[in-house]
């Protein structure tokens, strides 16, 4: 093996070429290179985990949820049968299967609900350090918010904006869509809750977001790093 490839940085390179070849199927490439040697596992898996689609590939590391995500040969996404109804909670021990590759990933989109698997784990655990964007309803805030995360899409509003206040010092792009509030059905308190929260936002590039009250639209006009405003 040329000595270049014992270079973590080198490898990167390379394989992030695998995702732009075509006619392939990038994940398949990643996990083959990841088994074909000590040296190319750990660089070809912090690609293939680099951006996520839902938890399920997460939750299907864990041994006693594989064959309910994957049942049959068919993907989670491909199914209409809801395979986590009824299903216990992650043990302790669970925890650590689920959160295996944890650390790798960088982008991550939730549309999916199933907080009652994730009770054992504790609130503000930052089980994602190194997340910079991030897409999910608010009921997961507590758990996906690291104090990095630069991009985020909220797909409802309650209480977990709170997390913005302390966790969100390094947050840039901003977008909030909740049809309840864009279509008029919203209450007082969810738009001053939204208001409040945006509020402390004070890193801000870019944000989408319903209607604000009047003390919000004065701070997002002073902010000198705002570049683009959009009211949904």
């Amino acid at each position: 093996m040329h000595q270049a490839l014992l270079v973590p940085e080198v490898l990167l390179e390379i394989f992030a070429y695998v995702k732009i070849i075509p006619s392939t199927t990038p994940e398949k490439l990643l996990a083959a290179l990841a088994r074909t040697c000590k040296i190319f596992h750990e660089p070809a898996m912090d690609l293939l985990w680099i951006e996520i689609h839902g938890l399920e590939p997460l939750l299907g590391c864990v041994v006693r949820l594989h064959p309910l995500i994957y049942h049959s040969g068919t993907r989670w996404h491909n199914s209409n049968r809801p395979w986590a109804k009824g299903v216990e909670p992650l043990s302790a021990h669970e925890t650590h299967q689920f959160l295996r590759h944890s650390s790798r990933i960088r982008t991550l989109d939730i549309q999916s609900e199933h907080p009652h698997l994730l009770s054992v784990i504790p609130a503000e655990a930052y089980i994602f350090p190194k997340l910079k964007s991030l897409s999910l309803s608010t009921i997961y805030l507590n758990l996906f918010l690291p104090p990095m995360l630069h991009r985020c899409h909220l797909l409802s509003v309650d209480e977990g904006l709170q997390s913005f206040v302390t966790h969100c010092i390094a947050l840039e792009h901003l977008c909030i869509y909740a049809p309840e509030i864009c279509n008029g059905d919203s209450t007082a308190n969810e738009l001053s809750l939204l208001s409040d929260r945006i509020h402390w936002c004070t890193q801000l590039v870019t944000l989408s977001c319903p209607m604000l009250d009047w003390a919000t639209w004065k701070h997002l006009s002073s902010l000198p790093t705002l570049l683009e405003l959009r009211i949904d």
